[in-house]
Formats: C-alpha cells, sequence, structure tokens
C-alpha cells in the first residue's frame, strides 16, 4: 500500500510562510507557537510511569498549539498510517505524550527565542529522547554560519569529512585543497550528483566569499530578484541564476538585494525581505556592506566597480552565456527527460538545466535558523507520529532522564552530522496547474496518479509519495484516492 504524504495548504496560501515548499517538494508548513513552561520540566519518565495527574499537565499545555498530538482520533490514526494501533490504548497515549514533549520544545519550533531562553530549552530536551526527524535550530545555524566561513589566517572552512575540526578536535593531518574539499551541501557520491557539482560548488564559494573584500580591484554586481507578479519562484531562481552566471563570468561578486518573498514580519532584522531569511546570503556580510557602500558613489558605476541588473538585457540574464571554465560536464549528464514514452537525449538548453542546477544548489547550501523550524514543522506533520513510534520501540522501559543525552564523543563528532530522519525512499510530485497553463498544456492530475503508480509497479519498496501543488483542490482529489494512505 502506498503511503501518500500531502500539504495541507497550497503554495499560494504559502508565499509569507516562505519557500520551503517548491525547495523540497515540501508545499506544507504550519506555525507552533507554544511556550514551554516550568512544570514541563518535570522528569519526563514519572509521567511515563503512570502518574496521570502529571500526563494531563503535559496534554493540557500541548492543547494550546496546532498540534499532532491534539487532533482527534481519527485525524492521528490517519496521520500514522501503521504505526498506530487500533487497539492499545496506552501505547497510543504514550505516543501522543511524547509528540507532546517534542511540541512544547522551542529548540525546534519557536521562531523567536533569545540566549536567556536556551539553557532552559536544553533541560526541556534533556528531559525526553531525541527526535529523530528534528533539528536543533540554534546549533544548526551557528554550525552553518562557521561553515560559510574563512577560518582563521585565511584558512579554509573546516569542509573535510572528519566533523571534529569543527569543535576544535584538530588532526595532525593538513587540510586539502580544491578538489578534494567536500562542501558539506552536496551530499551522497560523485555519481549521485551532476557531474563535477563538489568542484563547482567549492570554486562558486570562493568566488562569492573573497579573504579581503576591500581589496580594491573587487568589482561586483548588484541585484533585486525579480518582482513581477507573474513571475512565481522558479522564474526567480532562473533569473538569478542567470544574474549569478553573468558574475562568474565578468570576475564579478554577486550581491542580491529586495526579495518580496521575504517582506512579512517572520523575517526579521537585517534579514527582513532579504534573501537570508531563508539561506545563508550569496556573499559574506564585509563584501555586501562594500557593494553597497560603492552603490553610493556614483564614480564607482562610472569606473565599472559595480553594476546592476539594468546594465544588461533580458536575453543575458535569461539564456546568457554559461561559465565555461569547467569545460561542457552537461554533455556527460544521464539524460532523465521522457516525452511521450520517448527519452530526449539531446537538447540545445543542457547548458542552462546544469547551471542553473549548480546555481540554485549553491544559492540554498546553507539554512537559515527560520528555515529550519519551517522543515521541522513540515516533517513533524507529515511523519511525527511514525518518528514517535520508532522512537518508542527502541525502548523496553523508560530509561532515566539521564540516559537520554549521555553523549560521548562519537555522538557530537560524528553521529551529530546526521540528516533529520525521513521514510524512505521518499518521492516527491509536484503538480503544477493553475497559471502555467498560460505557457502550456497542462496535465490533468489523473496523469500524475498513473505516473505514482507506474513508479510504485516499477520500485514496489517505494511507500511514500511527498504531494505538492498550488492547487488545494488538488489535494481533495487526492484524499479522495482510494489505492493511497493519505496523510494531510
Amino acid at each position: 500500500m502506498t503511503r501518500a504524504v500531502a500539504p495541507v495548504q497550497s503554495v499560494a496560501q504559502q508565499w509569507r510562510a516562505g519557500l520551503i515548499g517548491l525547495f523540497l517538494g515540501m508545499c506544507v508548513t504550519y506555525l507552533l507557537q507554544v511556550t514551554p513552561s516550568v512544570n514541563f520540566l518535570i522528569p519526563f519518565n514519572k509521567v511515563w510511569d503512570g502518574d496521570s495527574s502529571l500526563r494531563n499537565s503535559y496534554s493540557q499545555q500541548a492543547s494550546k498549539g496546532h498540534k499532532i498530538s491534539n487532533f482527534n482520533d481519527s485525524h492521528f490514526q490517519a496521520l500514522s498510517g501503521d504505526a498506530l494501533s487500533r487497539d492499545n490504548v496506552l501505547e497510543n497515549e504514550k505516543l501522543k505524550l511524547l509528540l507532546s514533549a517534542w511540541e512544547l520544545s522551542d529548540i525546534f519550533f519557536s521562531k523567536r527565542y533569545g540566549a536567556s531562553t536556551v539553557k532552559s530549552l536544553e533541560s526541556l530536551s534533556n528531559a525526553v529522547p531525541v527526535a529523530p526527524h528534528l533539528e536543533h535550530c540554534h546549533k544548526k545555524s551557528l554550525l552553518n554560519e562557521e561553515l560559510d566561513s574563512w577560518g582563521v589566517n585565511g584558512t579554509l572552512p573546516y569542509w573535510n569529512l572528519w566533523k571534529g575540526e569543527v569543535y576544535g578536535l584538530h588532526m595532525n593531518v593538513p587540510m586539502e585543497t580544491g578538489s578534494t574539499l567536500y562542501p558539506p551541501w552536496v551530499e551522497g557520491s560523485d555519481e549521485d550528483n551532476l557531474p563535477l557539482t563538489r568542484q563547482v560548488q567549492t570554486d562558486i564559494w570562493k568566488h562569492q566569499h573573497p579573504c579581503n573584500c576591500q581589496n580594491a580591484s573587487l568589482r561586483f554586481l548588484l541585484a533585486d530578484w525579480e518582482t513581477d507578479p507573474g513571475f512565481g519562484m522558479g522564474a526567480q531562481f532562473a533569473s538569478m541564476a542567470g544574474m549569478l552566471a553573468i558574475a562568474m563570468n565578468e570576475q564579478r561578486i554577486l550581491v542580491t538585494k529586495y526579495y518580496d518573498r521575504a517582506d512579512h514580519e517572520d523575517c526579521l532584522g537585517s534579514n527582513h525581505a532579504q534573501w537570508s531569511c531563508y539561506f545563508l546570503s550569496e556573499t559574506s556580510e564585509e563584501c555586501r556592506n562594500r557593494a553597497f557602500s560603492l552603490a553610493s558613489q556614483p564614480s564607482a558605476w562610472a569606473d565599472g566597480l559595480i553594476t546592476g541588473k539594468n546594465n544588461y538585457t533580458s536575453k543575458q540574464i535569461w539564456v546568457g552565456k554559461t561559465p565555461r571554465k569547467w569545460g561542457e560536464p552537461w554533455k556527460a549528464m544521464q539524460p532523465t527527460t521522457q516525452i511521450n514514452g520517448k527519452m530526449l537525449i539531446h537538447h540545445k538548453a543542457a547548458d542552462r538545466r546544469w547551471w542553473r542546477a549548480q546555481a540554485i544548489r549553491y544559492l540554498m547550501r546553507f539554512p537559515s535558523k527560520y528555515t529550519c523550524f519551517l522543515l521541522n514543522e513540515a516533517r513533524h506533520k507529515a511523519f511525527g507520529v511514525v518518528a514517535a513510534k520508532m522512537v518508542l520501540d527502541a525502548y523496553q522501559t523508560w530509561p532515566k532522564e539521564s540516559q537520554f543525552h549521555n553523549e560521548t564523543d562519537i555522538d557530537k563528532f560524528v553521529w551529530s552530522a546526521k540528516k533529520p530522519w525521513m521514510p524512505r525512499p521518499l518521492v516527491s510530485i509536484h503538480v503544477r496547474q493553475g497559471d502555467k497553463a498560460k505557457e502550456m498544456e497542462l496535465f490533468g492530475f489523473e496523469d500524475y496518479m498513473k505516473l505514482a503508480q507506474h513508479l510504485r509497479r516499477r520500485f514496489p519498496e517505494i511507500r511514500n509519495i511527498w504531494l505538492s501543488t498550488e492547487m488545494q483542490v488538488r489535494l481533495i482529489v487526492f484524499n479522495s484516492c482510494s489505492e493511497l494512505t493519505k496523510s494531510t
């Protein structure tokens, strides 16, 4: 039986929540706004062992927000699929209890907390088992910032496979440079990625992060994101990929400006209306400041030290020259485009496809703390119940609080690099309809479902589909598919 994971809100309703849906094939976000009270720091195992009054304390606090744990039984059963027993009431209560504990932690879900709050939240997280599908967003954002910065004395970031360097546990081996680096945002083997991805990502990062941004020889390209109401996010990404190509070809550092989809109240401070609300900036703060300083000087424009989008034609931006410093790696790409059952092996836009993938991969290399929270919420809503069941199955009896977070070196230096758990394999299907009809002939929803069933017959191990769409009505149709186990 196929398990489908579907969003509850359409993309059109999620612009203010951000870009998360289309980035990862995830169109679902829901906002959790609960602050844990001191009472929640009661040792979790006491509640687990049967103190019903304390258990009620957890449940009452969890019910203050829009949580999985306070859904009605039928909805909870639908979310959990095979994970939830229909007969074991005690087990189901334990599942809800664990979900409540996770949901009350601002470490995973809150968008705003100060440093004074973090210590108490750490105590809260130590009272419950680790959530395999959630990330500690505060720690993750600090790590990402370090991995996105030059080291002392102009050394490259710690991009080797040994993660202990980030925590100050150094190996007596010189750091390798060049093609042997491992940009941490590139996952899998070289065969799992487009040709030369690791080399290209390393080179783009170096280009966008010079050691000394005050160097008088540096030149910049300052560009707003597209703001035309008719442009979706995909068009914005394609346009900015073109601007990055121009910057690379002209030996300029790309600096982005106003981003309309970050122009809302959840993007705070210097991140408001900026790409950095969702992902780390395309260049360093020093280079951004330098670019804006030059932009205020008419002589810098006249001397060509800085250019803007108006300096380039639409053709240069949208279908301009792909950087050739790496040769023509797109010629080695595995064809994956099929039209009417026939594989499209050669086409003239292969270079743009390869470059846009590289440019967007770079721009999205490190999620911001805000994006981390949104992704936690999306994963928790989609398969938090299944994750809780896995955790409970790992314990015959509930261990003491100290056993949850007795961190060893291998926990800290090796296992901490593990990505959040998601059910695998997971197929992402995006149903694009709506205003796209202005540009192309649309496929019916049934065609997408036929593709899903074709995948399932060819790969019977596939049990999870992440469905995204800008058409809310399609989710209603999807939920009516009798052959699928739904989670909405």
